[in-house]
C-alpha cells in the first residue's frame, strides 16, 4: 500500500495521539495533518510494521529503540484499515498488543530528528540507503569549538619598555623628513609635532630621545 507518513511532535502532547501517524496515500485528512507537521513523506509499505520500522529505522539501528517501541509510537489512521499488521498477517490494529506485548505505553529514549519538510523521491532513497550501519554504531561526534585565545596583558614595565622603543624609533627617522614632501615645515617643527603626538605613551621619560623635544605640557614640566 502506498502510505503517507506524517510526523508532528506537537501530537505527543495531545491525549490519545501519536507523534507519527500513517495515512493511506490520497487520504482527505492528509492536507490538514501536514499543515502543522515538521516532516512527511510517501513510501510503499506491505504492513503496519513495515511503515513503523521505516520511520524509526535509525533509532532501532542505534539500539535506542526496539521494534516494539517503534510500533507503539506509530499511529495508523482509519484509512489504513486494509494494511496488515505484519506482512501476510491479519489486518487491523487490535493484533499489535498480541504480537508485541510491551506492558503499557512506552516512550522512546529520545525523539527522532525531523527530516526536511519536503523531500524528493531521490532524497528519501538516499536517506534509506544510509540506514545500513551496524547496530550500536554511534554517529560521528562533532569537534568542540576551540577556545578563543585570551588577550595578552602587559605589565607596567613591559608597557613602558614598548612605548620607549616606539618613541626612539620615531626619533630615528627625523633626519629623513626631507623626502616625505613636508615643504615649508622645518625639522624642528616636525619634531615638536611628533613629540605632541607621542606624549601620552607611558614612555620612560629618563630615556626620552634627544632628537625630540620634550612635550610642552604641564604634566611634563
Amino acid at each position: 500500500m502506498k502510505v503517507h507518513i506524517i510526523y508532528d511532535p506537537n501530537q505527543h502532547t495531545k491525549a490519545g495521539q501519536h507523534g507519527v501517524v500513517v495515512h493511506k496515500a490520497g487520504c482527505a485528512d492528509i492536507k490538514k495533518a501536514i499543515a502543522t507537521a515538521t516532516n512527511h513523506y510517501l513510501t510503499d509499505s506491505e504492513s503496519q510494521k513495515d511503515a513503523a520500522l521505516d520511520f524509526w529505522a535509525d533509532f532501532i539501528a542505534e539500539e535506542s529503540m526496539t521494534e516494539a517501541q517503534a510500533i507503539s509510537q506509530t499511529g495508523f489512521a482509519p484509512c489504513t484499515k486494509g494494511l496488515p499488521v505484519v506482512p501476510n498477517g491479519t489486518p487491523g490494529p487490535e493484533a499489535l498488543s498480541k504480537l508485541f506485548p510491551i506492558g503499557g505505553k512506552t516512550t522512546a529514549t529520545r525523539r527522532r530528528q525531523p527530516k526536511p519538510a519536503s523531500q524528493s523521491k531521490a532524497t528519501v532513497t538516499n536517506i534509506k540507503a544510509g540506514r545500513g550501519k551496524k547496530a550500536g554504531q554511534k554517529p560521528a561526534q562533532s569537534q568542540p569549538p576551540k577556545a578563543e585565545a585570551k588577550p595578552i596583558k602587559l605589565s607596567r614595565d613591559q608597557k613602558q619598555q614598548l612605548a620607549t622603543v616606539i618613541v626612539t624609533a620615531a626619533a630615528g627617522v627625523m633626519d629623513q623628513l626631507d623626502g616625505v614632501g613636508l615643504k615649508g615645515v622645518s625639522q624642528d617643527e616636525a619634531a615638536r609635532i611628533v613629540s605632541q603626538w607621542l606624549h601620552h605613551l607611558p614612555v620612560d621619560r629618563a630615556r626620552w630621545p634627544k632628537e625630540l623635544p620634550k612635550p610642552d605640557r604641564s604634566d611634563w614640566r
